[in-house]
């Protein structure tokens, strides 16, 4: 609990055309891949309260953590471009 609280809540949008609006002038297909993948995961699990996105000290990190209860039942990544040298060095690795 007191990792989850030191660490921001991720905002997503419920139409992922507002992203089109906010990023009018940016392409980060990264971050709209990952609110339709979000979407996706809502309309799949029994709670929002079972989603959770996993950071540590070094800022790499998990985009979805699925974890009803207590046991983590699936970690999620999601990214636009595998290939990417800053996505293989900064989130993908540990993993």
């Amino acid at each position: 609990m007191k990792d989850q609280m030191q660490y921001p809540r991720k905002v997503y949008f419920v139409d992922v055309g507002f992203l089109n609006i906010s990023n009018k002038f940016s392409h980060d297909y990264g971050r709209k891949y990952e609110n339709i993948v979000y979407l996706h995961l809502r309309r799949k699990v029994k709670s929002p309260d079972e989603i959770y996105y996993w950071k540590n000290a070094q800022h790499e990190e998990v985009d979805f953590v699925l974890k009803p209860g207590l046991k983590v039942k699936q970690l999620v990544q999601v990214c636009y471009d595998i290939s990417d040298y800053d996505t293989k060095k900064g989130r993908l690795k540990h993993y």
